[in-house]
């Protein structure tokens, strides 16, 4: 994946922090080496989404965690309660009170705002020295779904007069996809019933074996496979007409 920073004011002051720059050059240089994990004509009624964001997401946070952060934790270190808000990645920096927040975000616009909201809680309480949220270029999103959040919308909340959701020290990195076979990955070849593969009970931890086993090996995605449920359909007969003919 190509990968593009932008970043405000108290961005790129955070980053001027060796060790926090040394983590988001980490970070840039492990999603340049995320493939293109995809399902061509994934949509039957929208032929040009192929892009897998279920598996990319778990790419990425298998990654991340790898890479020393920490998955699934509490927003606030205060928040002793275990239903209290989380966030997808964190990770200490250098005495442990440089706190770095990571989002991952290929959901819709919704949920831009909400990431929005727990940078801000953070940086309220502080305890955040950098809020960091991972999307998709526009190019990109056009062969994911539909109504997510891009890469472009963040930037144009970072701008003047639409900074208010972005009062804290934050950059976002956008993906882009590079459609190069070496970069290029696709589930339609392994041994799946169809390219709803991240949904269903029990296929999210199955897919997270598939990335982990494919992280190590791209070329195994032909021996890859989910057998999944198939929706059961009524079929309907077709109604035959009986015409009564009187006898001549």
């Amino acid at each position: 994946m190509k990968v593009q920073l932008i970043g405000n004011n108290q961005g790129q002051q955070a980053l001027a922090a060796p060790g926090v720059r040394r983590e988001i050059n980490r970070l840039k240089k492990m999603l340049q080496s995320v493939p293109q994990l995809e399902w061509p004509y994934k949509s039957r009624k929208q032929p040009g989404l192929r892009l897998l964001q279920p598996a990319l997401n778990t790419w990425i946070s298998q990654e991340l965690e790898e890479l020393g952060w920490t998955a699934n934790s509490p927003l606030l270190l205060t928040e002793g309660h275990p239903h209290g808000r989380r966030v997808d990645f964190i990770k200490f920096v250098g005495d442990g009170a440089t706190r770095i927040i990571v989002q991952i975000q290929f959901g819709n616009s919704g949920r831009m705002y909400a990431d929005f909201y727990k940078f801000l809680t953070a940086h309220s309480a502080k305890e955040l020295t950098l809020g960091v949220m991972i999307t998709l270029t526009k190019p990109t999103a056009k062969i994911t779904d539909t109504g997510i959040v891009t890469f472009e919308s963040v930037a144009e909340h970072m701008t003047e007069g639409a900074d208010a959701a972005v009062r804290f020290p934050f950059v976002c990195l956008g993906l882009t996809h590079c459609d190069t076979p070496e970069n290029t990955i696709d589930f339609s070849k392994g041994n799946f019933d169809n390219s709803r593969i991240s949904m269903g009970t029990g296929i999210k931890k199955a897919l997270g074996t598939i990335i982990q086993t494919l992280r190590k090996d791209r070329t195994t995605i032909a021996q890859s496979g989910i057998r999944m449920p198939r929706a059961r359909v009524r079929i309907r007969q077709p109604r035959l007409e009986v015409q009564n003919h009187k006898p001549q």
